[in-house]
């Protein structure tokens, strides 16, 4: 595989993450310890964790190791829904009638009309649907750099 390129998901972690993974684990449980220690006013939880892997020369890291990894791959999943970016969403590229629409609004507050005015003329003069012209005014709220020239329009003609 070239340098660069992804692996495909065949739903084995990488050695890095699995890493990560217990290690934020072991933090996670340390944390809780200490907490539960302070709340206590001993230290009997961190003691009792540090003591049992020196006593057995490691043998209860058989345990500990796959509990961290298991706490840290739940706590990092749930930072990561926690602090979910938004997917940059491209606007939805209205039809040409749509364009004019949005093109007429555009120009009516170019012109400083009150959009009350521009809806009015829009219902009565033009026969638009309160609907559609609401919805209009909401994508150009919304996206207002996709809809702030008549570039669309004309490169659709």
């Amino acid at each position: 595989m070239a340098a660069g390129q992804k692996t495909p998901k065949s739903g084995k972690s990488s050695p890095m993450k699995k890493y990560i993974e217990t290690l934020v684990g072991f933090l996670v449980i340390l944390f809780i310890a200490v907490i539960i220690d302070l709340l206590r006013n001993s230290a009997d939880v961190t003691f009792f964790m540090v003591m049992s892997v020196v006593c057995t020369f490691g043998i209860t890291l058989i345990v500990y190791v796959p509990v961290a990894r298991l706490i840290g791959a739940l706590f990092i999943r749930l930072l990561k829904k926690i602090f979910k970016k938004e997917k940059n969403i491209e606007p939805i590229k209205p039809a040409n009638k749509q364009i004019a629409l949005i093109d007429y609004i555009n120009l009516a507050r170019k012109n400083k009309l009150a959009d009350s005015d521009t809806k009015n003329n829009l219902k009565y003069q033009g026969g638009w649907q309160d609907k559609v012209i609401d919805d209009a005014f909401k994508q150009i709220d919304q996206n207002n750099d996709f809809f702030t020239t008549n570039k669309n329009y004309e490169n659709k003609r």
